[in-house]
C-alpha cells in the first residue's frame, strides 16, 4: 500500500450532530461524487438518496462512479453483505451491490448490526423498549416510500416479525404493539397518528428544540456514524481506491472526520444530469406550447378561420394542458 495506515485514525469526536438547518441545505443539494485524496489513496462519497428505482441521479453516479474510477471496494449503507436477492426490493444499496457483483468489487457493510445500537443506545440512558419503539416508528414513513402503507392489524402482525428480525438475540421481553402505542402517544407532540408518521417526524435533530422522536434518531445516527467511518477508516487501510455510497445526510456527519483523515475538504464532482433541472425545463416547454397554441387558436378566430379548426386546436391544448396538470399530482 502507498500511504502509512496510521494516518488514517479517524477522530471520533469530530462527528457533526445533524439538525434542521443541516436539513434545509441538504435539499438543494444535487446528488454528486465528493473526491477526498492523500498519498495514493482515493475516496469517492456519493451522497445518496433513498430511490426505488434505478432512473435516477443517484444511481446513475453510482454507475458513472464505478465505470470512470474503478473502485476497489464499495461500502454500502447496510448492515451486511449478503442476503440480497432477486426479490429483494430496489434501492440504492443493492443496485450498488449488484454492480460490484458483477465487477468483482469488494463489499463492506457500513452498519452496525441492531444489537450493537441497542447496547450503545442503552449506555446513554434510554430503555431497550424505547429503541425497539422508534424502530417500529420509523419504519412505517419508509415503507410507505416504498409503497407499503399499514393500517392498524397489518402494523400489528408486522410488528413482532420487525422486531425478531432486528433484535433475534435479545434476552427480555420485546416491546408489545399496546406498549408501543403507549410510548407514542407519551412523546408525539400533535395529534396525528403513528400510521401516518412522516420523515421529517423521525429525522435526526440534535437542536435544542428538537421533538423527542428527532432527539433519539440524532442519538441512534451518531452511534451509526461512529461505526460507518471506522469501517471506511479501516477499508482505506487495504485498498486504495474506495466507493461509499451511503445517504446525504451522512456525508454532512461524517465530512468532518474524512477532512481530517485527508486533510482537506474534498472535490465534488457532478457525474449525473440534473433530473429535477431537466424535468422543470420540459414543463416550461411545454407550457409554452400550450400558451402557443391557445394564442393560436385565438388569432384563428379573429382572422376568420374556420370554427372546426379553432376547436381541433383547443382541444390539443386542453389534452396537453391535462397531462401537465397531471404531473402535480405526482
Amino acid at each position: 500500500m502507498t500511504e502509512d495506515n496510521a494516518l488514517f485514525s479517524p477522530d471520533f469526536s469530530l462527528i457533526h450532530r445533524y439538525n434542521k438547518d443541516d436539513e434545509l441545505a441538504s435539499r438543494s443539494r444535487p446528488t454528486a461524487v465528493t473526491h477526498f485524496a492523500r498519498g495514493g489513496k482515493n475516496l469517492y462519497y456519493i451522497n445518496a438518496s433513498h430511490v426505488t428505482d434505478t432512473n435516477n441521479p443517484t444511481c446513475k453516479t453510482i454507475e458513472e462512479t464505478i465505470k470512470r474510477y474503478k473502485p476497489q471496494a464499495i461500502v454500502i449503507e447496510s448492515v451486511a453483505t449478503k442476503g440480497f436477492s432477486k426479490d429483494t426490493k430496489t434501492s440504492e444499496t443493492t443496485y450498488a451491490y449488484s454492480l460490484a457483483k458483477a465487477n468483482n468489487i469488494d463489499l463492506v457493510a457500513g452498519e452496525p448490526p441492531d444489537s450493537v445500537v441497542l447496547d450503545a443506545m442503552m449506555a446513554k440512558g434510554y430503555s431497550a423498549k424505547d429503541v425497539m419503539a422508534f424502530y417500529l416508528l420509523r419504519r412505517l414513513p419508509q415503507d410507505r416510500r416504498e409503497g407499503t402503507v399499514f393500517d392498524d392489524d397489518s402494523f400489528a402482525k408486522n410488528a413482532e416479525l420487525w422486531l425478531n428480525r432486528c433484535f433475534p438475540d435479545y434476552p427480555g421481553e420485546k416491546i408489545t404493539v399496546t406498549e408501543f402505542k403507549g410510548w407514542y402517544d407519551k412523546h408525539k407532540v400533535n395529534n396525528k397518528s403513528f400510521l401516518d408518521i412522516e420523515v421529517s417526524d423521525v429525522a435526526p435533530d440534535a437542536s435544542p428544540d428538537a421533538a423527542y422522536f428527532q432527539k433519539i434518531a440524532s442519538d441512534t445516527v451518531t452511534i451509526r456514524d461512529t461505526h460507518t467511518v471506522g469501517k471506511i477508516a479501516d477499508t482505506m487501510k487495504t485498498h486504495d481506491n474506495v466507493l461509499v455510497v451511503y445517504g446525504g445526510a451522512h456525508l454532512t456527519d461524517l465530512r468532518p472526520v474524512l477532512e481530517q483523515m485527508f486533510t482537506h475538504k474534498g472535490e465534488t464532482i457532478q457525474l449525473a444530469p440534473d433530473y429535477k433541472k431537466n424535468q422543470e425545463n420540459k414543463k416550461k416547454s411545454l407550457f409554452t406550447t400550450v400558451t402557443a397554441i391557445a394564442i393560436g387558436a385565438v388569432a384563428a378566430v379573429a382572422a376568420g378561420f374556420a370554427a372546426d379548426k379553432f376547436l381541433n386546436e383547443g382541444r390539443a391544448a386542453k389534452k396537453i394542458f391535462d397531462t401537465v396538470r397531471g404531473w402535480g399530482k405526482h
